[in-house]
């Protein structure tokens, strides 16, 4: 025969506060670190004014292997260059240069705004 009762066991008042402590400590980590990682995105973010745009001229031949696997040549005229003004928070200056490609580089001119956050850029 089995027995038709169920049995509940009472959780202790200690254990209930515990979890819930750790619960909101939980939270709470959560909610700092999406903060934090919030402000580091913002400081990323060096947006200036282009002052000085450079081409290199080196024409060459490249051969790129594609992702697929196939093999693809292709020329290239030169090197393209921005020089980007980015005043930081404290007022401080810096320039960058930035290297991007042709249709990049003859979208933009001298005096306009440029995002140099995402850009691969020298100091």
């Amino acid at each position: 025969m089995t027995n038709p009762r169920t049995i509940k066991t009472k959780r202790p008042l200690r254990v209930i506060l515990t979890a819930c402590f750790f619960a909101v400590l939980v939270f709470g980590f959560i909610v700092v670190a999406v903060w934090q990682s919030g402000t580091q995105i913002m400081d990323a973010k060096m947006s200036g004014i282009i002052i000085k745009k450079e081409f290199i001229p080196q024409k060459e031949e490249q051969i790129v292997l594609q992702s697929k696997g196939s093999i693809t040549a292709r020329e290239k005229d030169g090197e393209y260059f921005l020089t980007v003004e980015v005043k930081g928070r404290d007022g401080s200056v810096k320039t960058f240069i930035v290297t991007l490609n042709k249709s990049q580089y003859d979208a933009v001119n001298v005096g306009d705004n440029y995002d140099v956050g995402p850009a691969l850029v020298r100091e």
